[in-house]
């Protein structure tokens, strides 16, 4: 646990035992909240500094669950895939135990083209995201399957990247050695 008494800092560097217990239920963080500052007034200032700071630059790992394992393992060889009904034929993502459209609960892996095209996007500057050294591009793909996706669209400048851009799937590594489908653009698109 990393005290309040820890993280509060004047301007001067000086902790204020004032400032500390009016603070004290804010004692604990469940993630480092990073270096920020806290304007209380123009001639008040307390800077937060965590008392380690881990910086990991390495991609976190997929969660795992039942309904999305065939998906999680198709992407550590490579592949490409989708949950789609074996009684009706609709795909969907993300995987679910029972079909939304016919009820049924038989399902198959079906193979995904990888092609597609953003629909929106956006860099999150702040809270920095957890396992990324620079603010990564996240965004919403629409396949030619008509599914849509969350994910990351990589080797392109943020300041290249616009509503319509024709994206291809590519796998990045996680820090404990699985892959996770993320987008670049496609040939002939980007910087």
């Amino acid at each position: 646990m990393v005290s309040t008494l820890d993280l509060l800092r004047d301007t001067n560097g000086v902790s204020s035992d004032l400032i500390c217990s009016a603070l004290c239920k804010f004692r604990r963080f469940k993630v480092d909240p990073g270096p920020w500052t806290l304007w209380l007034s123009q001639s008040l200032r307390i800077s937060f500094m965590p008392a380690t700071r881990t910086d990991n630059p390495e991609r976190p790992d997929p969660v795992m669950t039942t309904d999305g394992a065939f998906f999680w393992k198709a992407a550590d060889e490579g592949r490409f895939v989708a949950q789609k009904c074996g009684a009706c034929g609709q795909l969907r993502h993300p995987p679910r135990g029972m079909c939304p459209a016919c009820h049924s609960t038989e399902k198959v892996e079906h193979s995904l083209s990888g092609r597609g095209r953003v629909l929106s996007w956006i860099q999150p500057v702040h809270p920095a995201a957890v396992g990324f050294a620079e603010p990564p591009v996240v965004a919403v793909v629409e396949l030619e399957e008509g599914l849509r996706l969350v994910s990351n669209v990589e080797d392109v400048d943020p300041a290249a990247m616009q509503v319509g851009m024709q994206v291809a799937v590519a796998f990045a590594s996680t820090r404990g050695g699985h892959q996770v489908p993320v987008f670049v653009p496609a040939a002939g698109e980007g910087p």
